[in-house]
């Protein structure tokens, strides 16, 4: 490696990568060398881009469109919470004339003042899928769906209708469980056949809905729709999902057990469920399979390689107080795969600060000659030293660190001027592969007693 990379490597990937983000201010890049790992200073300003809807706002979600396009969901709070949707040019810029108003939308749900929306998902047809919670009250909630026509506005062939062709566009689902009435939706994958399938969960079950490509609850799902599923494990909530090639559904859990004489542990967990919506006995142990070790862990994101293999990220505090990324994965009968990890099947990377992963996605790619494709494994999350930062690495399939990117695998990026960045989720495809994070940008208060300022947050790095 030559001085010059070397040190422009070390320069992009420091926690306060070379970038100066001051109020009303352009972003200044220090770092020009376009290199893996390096932030596409093509994109937005120079590789970043912060996004107000006038509230306080969050960005929980991206999906990229066949042709580039990014779209962005979260939610915006003023007077009250509702969905909030971005779309981006392909290089960065609000899609100002054929999405929404001015390449924004915001959506309310009559009836429950806050709404958050937490994933979404691209049709086949552009039209745009986007699930997250309705909350009526501080412990009272419903899953929320919504469909969007590729021009942004609200799909009125979807969801409740009062007429044929005059539907809402949107949908709300009660599971009805009086001991835990807050159903939170928290991810969503689409099916082949158009139907949509949503998971999330009450804290203390695992839920899941499949809905037809008119938003209506599929009666071949579950009972009625809805699958309510317990593994009398301790708290359980589905945190992602994934569909499997023959219609099985993946999810990432949230677990916390209580150890006898000790405290509630959180443990690293993934489910498989049948195409019906029952647990694959197959799988795990009864269809979950999980792993503890010496403090907690918990799994926040689920992939899936071409061989079924199955790819979990998120945290752990198992080999010091403050938490890393955490990723493992699964052979398709839920066992670790020991030929990951060096024979344990399970990966843990330290960015120096506590850590934590929030999405993973497994990129395919043609492999020169070939024809061979090859695979590697990107988690995104956040690391915090001075401020929190957005955080990638780049795995090999065999759970080593990719050399080839950023800093020996991991590259960090930190907006300075007091504003901190948390990436929830991460969306790879054109142009070039390219990495696309979304988040938050939290810029703390210079006044005293005044509140923190939260906005959409995007970034885009190079893959090569």
């Amino acid at each position: 490696m030559n001085a010059k990379r070397a040190l422009a490597i070390a320069l992009s990937a420091v926690s306060i990568l070379g970038l100066l983000l001051l109020p009303g201010s352009v972003l200044t890049p220090m770092v020009a060398e376009a290199l893996p790992g390096g932030l596409d200073i093509t994109f937005g300003r120079n590789g970043l881009i912060q996004e107000t809807f006038g509230g306080s706002d969050q960005a929980n979600a991206v999906a990229i469109q066949s042709d580039g396009k990014i779209v962005v969901a979260g939610s915006s709070v003023n007077n009250g919470e509702r969905f909030a949707l971005a779309r981006y040019e392909s290089r960065g810029f609000l899609d100002f004339f054929s999405f929404g108003t001015g390449g924004k939308v915001v959506t309310d749900f009559p009836g429950f003042p806050d709404v958050v929306a937490s994933d979404v998902a691209i049709q086949p047809d552009a039209k745009i899928v986007v699930v997250g919670t309705a909350n009526a009250n501080s412990s009272l909630a419903d899953f929320a769906l919504a469909r969007y026509n590729s021009n942004g506005t609200l799909d009125t062939t979807f969801g409740t209708c009062l007429l044929p062709g005059a539907c809402t566009g949107t949908q709300l689902t009660d599971f009805g469980i009086i001991r835990a009435p807050a159903d939170v939706a928290r991810a969503v994958a689409l099916q082949p056949d158009g139907k949509i399938v949503v998971a999330g969960g009450n804290v203390e079950d695992v839920e899941l809905a499949r809905y037809t490509r008119d938003g209506n609850l599929d009666p071949t799902f579950g009972q009625g729709g809805k699958a309510i599923v317990n593994f009398r494990l301790g708290f359980e909530e589905a945190v992602d999902v994934v569909l499997q090639g023959d219609g099985k559904i993946v999810t990432a859990v949230r677990l916390q057990q209580f150890i006898p004489g000790q405290r509630l542990d959180h443990d690293f967990a993934v489910a498989r469920f049948e195409a019906d919506g029952r647990p694959d006995t197959t799988f795990g142990t009864g269809g979950i399979t999980w792993f503890r070790t010496a403090s907690d862990e918990e799994a926040r994101s689920v992939a899936l390689q071409l061989d079924g293999k199955i790819v979990a990220a998120g945290r752990t505090t198992s080999t010091r107080t403050r938490p890393d990324f955490v990723v493992a994965r699964f052979d398709t009968n839920g066992l670790l795969d020991t030929t990951f990890g060096a024979g344990t099947g399970v990966v843990t990377t330290d960015f120096g600060g506590p850590d934590e992963a929030t999405g993973v996605a497994v990129v395919a790619f043609p492999v020169f000659p070939g024809p061979r494709i090859g695979q590697k494994i990107v988690v995104v999350g956040w690391s915090r030293i001075d401020l929190t930062a957005f955080a990638v690495a780049r795995y090999n399939l065999d759970g080593t660190l990719d050399a080839d990117f950023g800093l020996g695998g991991k590259t960090t990026n930190a907006w300075i001027g007091g504003a901190d960045l948390a990436a929830h989720a991460v969306a790879v495809g054109p142009p070039n592969r390219s990495i696309v994070l979304v988040g938050v940008s939290a810029t703390i208060p210079v006044a005293p007693g005044s509140s923190v300022n939260q906005d959409f947050a995007v970034a885009r790095f190079l893959w090569q």
